[in-house]
């Protein structure tokens, strides 16, 4: 159906294509999770002391679903010990967000094929996919609630915290607005890819002069995927080059690092992503009223590294990071400059591709933070304790302005021909 020729979209078979993606996008994306956590490699696992019955298993295998999507995790409980408990945790992105990712691109593909969609009516289905898509999950998440006590995330310390939950007598729900906000997100960002023809053909339209979006807009993300993507393949290397050095140790203890790595890769990536632009990496953890010291610190190029009020310069290797993104944002420019349509300038593509790219590496920045919060009430007595760990989202967006600006007007007056 070409909507470009005056034919209106037929609504009742796109939208009859897009429930059926998104429904089956739902169905794959679970069985894999049920998959994954038979094998072991659920990011919401079971302790070693409690043992699931199958309806148990089957309800966690649902909750380490919304959890991969980036889902907030929120809790309530009542106990004689410990009172009135609220919990909440928001995770950065873990690996496993490839699943949803990956379903919800099989689902718009679905969804694109039962409909018959063309050229613009593409639009129109990954909107109608992402809305079902949200609406599915907004709606099966009434029936998850697992208790903290049954579950365990994937270990790792930071100045000697770790995430538990264990101790705190609550009920896990996915969170209603966190759920229908990346409902939708997963759906129409990789549902739409889908519906477009996937990934692939996705990828060769951002190269093409006839493309409907604006060439500053490809340009920059052109340069945030690929610095990204640089990142991951370094610390990947890494990763595999420490494990394989500590073959020799524990069996046991080498496979929970194996799987934790794996599974805080991209997390880990984003982080020196954005160190790597200069944007300070905060973390901190406490208790009110206060129970121990906690910990606070900060790490930047530009704030150097702050510890328990002292600071220190960052290793002088560190800058060469800035390399990477620097060299993402010319050759973004020069994608700019290559695919634009129009004879404009250099400064207004410049002014474009920078304000789009610090828009976007703004946004992220909460796919990279890990937010733990709890509070407990017994009596007239309430303690609340919290954990940030994430990059500064108010400096995110002024350093990548300035950045993506300079780096990319660069890369924009490389490409003279179609720059007037």
């Amino acid at each position: 159906m070409e909507t470009g020729t005056g034919t209106s979209p037929q609504w009742p078979k796109l939208t009859f294509g897009a429930a059926a993606g998104a429904v089956a996008a739902v169905i794959l994306g679970y069985a894999l999770s049920a998959a994954l956590s038979m094998l072991g490699l659920a990011f919401i696992g079971t302790t070693e002391e409690v043992r699931e019955t199958s309806a148990q298993a089957f309800i966690r295998w649902g909750l380490n679903y919304y959890a991969i999507h980036h889902i907030q995790i929120v809790g309530k409980g009542v106990s004689e010990a410990m009172g009135n408990t609220q919990v909440s945790v928001f995770w950065p992105v873990t690996i496993w967000a490839a699943v949803p990712a990956v379903t919800a691109i099989l689902g718009g593909l679905i969804s694109s094929k039962l409909s018959r969609s063309e050229g613009t009516s593409r639009f129109a289905v990954s909107a109608l996919f992402a809305i079902i898509y949200a609406a599915i999950l907004v709606t099966v998440r009434m029936l998850i609630s697992v208790p903290s006590a049954n579950i365990g995330f994937p270990q790792f310390e930071i100045e000697g915290w770790s995430p538990t939950l264990g101790a705190l007598p609550t009920k896990l729900v996915p969170d209603f607005a966190s759920t229908l906000l990346h409902g939708l997100m997963f759906g129409l960002i990789f549902g739409g890819i889908g519906a477009f023809g996937g990934p692939v053909r996705a990828w060769h339209g951002m190269f093409r002069r006839d493309s409907f979006w604006p060439a500053w807009m490809r340009g920059a993300l052109f340069s945030l995927i690929i610095s990204y993507v640089v990142f991951l393949l370094i610390l990947a290397a890494f990763a595999g080059i420490s494990l394989g050095r500590g073959s020799g140790e524990d069996e046991g203890s080498e496979q929970i690092t194996a799987s934790t790595a794996a599974t805080l890769l991209p997390t880990a990536a984003g982080l020196v992503h954005y160190f790597s632009h200069g944007v300070t990496l905060n973390g901190e953890a406490g208790t009110t009223p206060a129970i121990d010291d906690g910990f606070r610190f900060r790490s930047g190029l530009l704030s150097g590294r702050v510890e328990d009020d002292k600071r220190s310069p960052v290793p002088g290797w560190a800058y060469i990071l800035l390399l990477i993104p620097a060299a993402a944002m010319v050759a973004g420019g020069y994608v700019t400059a290559k695919t634009v349509k129009g004879p404009l300038n250099r400064l207004a593509l410049a002014a474009g591709f920078a304000g789009t790219y610090a828009l976007m590496f703004t946004a992220l920045t909460p796919f990279f933070t890990l937010v733990q919060a709890s509070k407990v009430t017994v009596g007239d007595i309430t303690t609340q304790s919290s954990v940030l760990i994430g990059p500064s989202a108010a400096q995110a967006f002024p350093i990548s302005l300035v950045l993506a600006f300079v780096f990319g007007i660069i890369g924009i007056s490389i490409y003279r021909p179609h720059v007037r």
